[in-house]
């Protein structure tokens, strides 16, 4: 396992040589804004222990971690007014889902323990629903989890359906599409403009592959 590199951005501003907005701090654990919110409000949690991962961290300096990462979470709530659902939040709760942990989901997406489990967490929390049952050695879905994580996975795909969509019409791109009375296939090229989306028909086709860049 590669070592802790004391020169990564975390330790440079734990020792103020990089700056940041703080928002809480004391012996174990530094708290500042994230210079690229995702929402108003959003704040890292790191401890001042060196630590890769979760399983590199001491448990007194996790337990410690989690503790105040949960109060800096209640009292960003109360100041933003963050009663709403994330689309990380739910990212996180579907990767702990398919990689059947919390430490395996976090690997996958590239984030840390604390961040994965607080998402989820507070997650449940918003919801008011136990999605985990957290007994055994791995996590398994509860019957109502097993119903939301149904849900996640349409609202997850969708999004990125819409996600690709809207990358093509930003440059504009080519899609295959049901156009005329009966149906018929056909290419069209789909370009924005300054008073709208042009559709220009390149010719038919006898078959829809998925949405994407077609060349």
């Amino acid at each position: 396992m590669p070592s802790y590199d004391n020169n990564n951005i975390f330790a440079k501003i734990l020792r103020g040589e990089l700056p940041s907005h703080k928002v809480f701090e004391d012996d174990k654990v530094f708290s500042f804004l994230d210079i690229m919110p995702r929402a108003p409000g959003h704040t890292l949690v790191i401890p001042k222990a060196p630590a890769r991962t979760f399983l590199d961290i001491a448990p007194d300096d996790l337990a410690h971690l989690i503790k105040a990462t949960q109060t800096i979470a209640r009292a960003v709530v109360q100041v933003f007014d963050a009663d709403g659902l994330t689309i990380q939040q739910l990212v996180c709760f579907d990767a702990v889902v398919v990689e059947g942990s919390f430490q395996a989901a976090a690997e996958k997406l590239c984030r840390t323990h604390p961040t994965v489990f607080t998402a989820v967490k507070n997650l449940e929390a918003q919801i008011g629903v136990a999605l985990f049952n957290r007994d055994g050695y791995r996590v398994t879905l509860t019957e109502a989890g097993r119903s939301f994580h149904q849900r996640t996975r349409v609202f997850l795909s969708e999004l990125g359906t819409l996600r690709g969509h809207a990358a093509q019409l930003a440059v504009g791109g080519r899609l295959i599409v049901p156009v005329g009375p009966e149906g018929e296939q056909q290419l069209v090229r789909l370009t924005r403009r300054e008073q709208g989306i042009e559709r220009r028909v390149l010719g038919p086709v006898s078959f829809v592959p998925l949405l994407g860049g077609l060349g």
